[in-house]
This record gives C-alpha cells, structure tokens and sequence, in this order.
C-alpha cells in the first residue's frame, strides 16, 4: 500500500490520498499530529508534499511514518527550503527545514532519547531559486550547502527520500 499524505487537491492514482481537511475529498482523513490509522509495518510507500510545514510536531509525524512503513519502506518529503523567503513568509507555515533538519530521524543521530525512528538518507534533492545550473553542485553537499551556502544562494524547496532501517 503507498499513502499520499497531505494531498490538498492532488489526488494520486494507486496511492491511499490521505488528509485532515474534507473539503480535499481524502480516501482516509485523520490528523497527521496523532496516531496513523494503519497497522505497524503495513505500508511500502509514503510521500509527503509540502505537509510537513504545516505541522506543528514533527517528531510524532515521522515517528508515525517509521511505525507504519515496512522494513525498507520509502518516505518521501517534498518542502519548502527554510532559505526561502515564503517558508516563514506564508502565515499558513509552522515551521521551516532544510535536508540536515531530518538528521535527527537517521541511524546516525545521537537523539535517539527523542525519537523512534531509524532512516537512512537515500537522496537529497535541492532545487535552487535562482541559477539552477548550479544545482548538480549543491546536490552532491546538501549538508555544505545548507551550513555554507544557503543564505547567499536561496533554495525554492528540496526533496529528501528516506527508507527504513530496522533497529
């Protein structure tokens, strides 16, 4: 089973599109901030477009997606980049994140006392607001360039793919 978290008005064909508001029409509607309505270890596939800015604990949101995915299920995020103008522009936004924000969820983090989770980073994806030529460079540093680089060369928003590691 593949879930489309957040849909708005975009339903994906094959996928369970999922969201808290009725008026986007969802497949199953529940709030993202609590426990998922689906079994532990029940789902292959999760994207997540421009959700995870609206939320107000991400902690639970990922911890959740942990619980439900299978062992190697994919999570995919799709936000706006925190080097954005509109990340914390938009009243609408909570919170604002760049790729090493979701260090904290991987197998390499030390904060395992505040999450659940295990990712592993699979890919990173910046899409640069201006001189996309340059964003074959910033793909292969995600980390340089959002430590380094990010506030002189605005993001637009990034794509992080993370799979699930077994403890």
């Amino acid at each position: 089973m593949k879930l489309n978290l957040g849909i708005g008005q975009k339903h994906i064909e094959g996928f369970v599109n999922c969201d808290l508001n009725d008026e986007t029409d969802p497949d199953r509607r529940f709030d993202f901030m609590e426990h998922f309505p689906f079994e532990d270890n029940s789902i292959s596939f999760i994207q997540s477009k421009h959700t995870i800015e609206h939320l107000q604990n991400i902690t639970n949101f990922m911890n959740e997606c942990y619980r439900i995915l299978k062992p190697n299920g994919e999570l995919v995020i799709d936000t706006v980049h925190i080097s954005n103008v509109t990340a914390l522009a938009n009243p609408f936004h909570i919170k604002a994140y760049m790729p090493i924000s979701f260090i904290s969820f991987t197998k390499s983090s030390h904060n395992s006392y505040e999450t659940k989770t295990c990712f592993e980073v699979i890919e990173t994806k910046i899409k640069l607001r201006y001189l996309r030529f340059l964003e074959f460079l910033v793909n292969r540093h995600p980390c340089f360039f959002d430590t380094h680089l990010c506030q002189l060369l605005p993001a637009k928003t990034f794509e992080i793919r993370l799979t699930k590691v077994v403890k």
